[in-house]
Formats: structure tokens, sequence, C-alpha cells
């Protein structure tokens, strides 16, 4: 089965119009259930709109925040303060601005051992989350996609579908930087996934993606990774969409 072609695919005229239809379903994550709700957060660039979004009124003070925990799903081996954390970056720019407990983020932390962080991260996550399947599994997953395929710290060439703790370290193939990352068998285990991607830049991996899905031998980590017993979810921008030839 190809997870693209099961998902829903949404076609949004710019970025910060996606952000915004992000938000209002942090919105209603937090207010509509009695209980915690886990979410796992991605890095790089396209999540910074919905980050600032987040941390300004209105949508900041309808959100209940002590019903929300955050996750990563990979981290950079550095430390916070650097401009390449997805932590820090996150922690600038949302978390230091809104009334949220600190015991509600779960940073990877960068600035430690890759092995000795990823078996803690694991066990947090066993811990904090529900169980399915005999896995946490996440209220809602965000994720991005690299031009080359890739998602999380899970790269062409590289993808272990066969893995199933929750975390494990991962090294950049091309720079050599020591991520950690969550694993496939986690990242597949959401209630709800959604994939945030914009900028034509990513139109040839999209549109390998949207042929061929994960029916391939070695599929790209984008294809491969999606909500097996939930809901999959594709936000793009117009531009991308056209330069991939997608429609919604």
């Amino acid at each position: 089965m190809s997870g693209f072609s099961e998902a829903e695919l949404r076609i949004f005229p710019d970025a910060e119009q996606m952000a915004a239809e992000t938000a209002q379903l942090f919105r209603t994550i937090s207010t509509s259930a009695g209980e915690p709700q886990h979410i796992c957060l991605s890095g790089g660039s396209t999540p910074l709109k919905l980050f600032k979004l987040l941390s300004a009124p209105p949508i900041r003070d309808h959100i209940d925040w002590e019903q929300l925990h955050f996750w990563w799903g990979d981290e950079r081996c550095v430390p916070p303060e650097d401009d390449q954390s997805n932590y820090g970056q996150a922690h600038r720019i949302l978390f230091s601005t809104i009334p949220i407990p600190e015991t509600n983020i779960h940073p990877m932390r960068g600035d430690r051992d890759a092995e000795q962080e990823s078996v803690r991260y694991a066990r947090e996550l066993e811990r904090e989350l529900p169980l399915r399947n005999g896995l946490p599994s996440f209220r809602l997953i965000l994720l991005g996609l690299g031009s080359d395929g890739h998602t999380a710290s899970l790269f062409p060439g590289a993808f272990p579908p066969e893995r199933r703790e929750p975390a494990f370290p991962a090294r950049h193939p091309e720079s050599g930087q020591m991520r950690i990352t969550l694993s496939p068998a986690v990242l597949n285990n959401g209630e709800e996934l959604i994939y945030l991607v914009t900028g034509k830049g990513k139109a040839g991996v999209l549109k390998e993606i949207s042929t061929y899905g994960d029916s391939r031998p070695d599929p790209y980590p984008g294809a491969a990774v999606y909500a097996r017993h939930g809901r999959t979810r594709w936000f793009l921008d117009e531009e991308l969409a056209a330069a991939a030839g997608v429609r919604g």
C-alpha cells in the first residue's frame, strides 16, 4: 500500500495559510480532550511560521497549553543554544513566550552522547505516552520532507524499517553530523501524521513519492513513513504542488 495514495492532500496558497490551519489543529487538540495530548514536532525552516503564529495572540490565548506535551522527531547533536538545534529554535520562538509547564517540553538532548541519549529518550517516551502495538503513540506528528526524500533523520539508503526501538542515533550521509531520530516504527504508530512541505525545490522528490509511493525496494523515507493505523495528511503550498504536478 502507498502511504501517499492513501493520504489526504491539502494545498494552500502559501506557507502562512498552511501554518494557520495547523495552529487551529493545536487549539482543537488541546481543548477537546480531558487528558494530556502528545505532539511530535519537526525541525527545519517550514515549522518556523507555525511557531511564530502559536506564540502570539489570538491563537496563543485559545490553546490550553497545560494539556499539550511536545517532543521531537529528530535532533542534531549540538547544544540547545546552537542555531542548528531543533529544540533551541522552538524554544526561542515559541516556548519562551507561552504559559506552558516546563515538564510538558521533552527535548532530545543534543549535547549528550547520541547512543545514551537515544536510550534515555526511548525510555521517556515509553513512560509518558500511551502505547499501541507495544510502542509509544503520538496524538499528532508533524514532519518535513528534504529534497533528497529524507524525513526526521531517516535518510535514503540508510532507512531501517525493521528497527523497533523508539529512538536511535543517525549520521547525516554527507556532513557526517551525528543526530538522534525517532524510529519508523514509532513515527508510523501515531494517530495522525501531517507532512508540512513548501517550496518548488522539493518538487522532484514529491513527484516521485506521489507516483511510486513506498512500492520501490528502497523507498524514500518520506514515502515509507505514514500513520499505518491512523490518518496521514500532506500539507503543500501551491508553488510546490504545481511544480510537482500534484492536485488536491
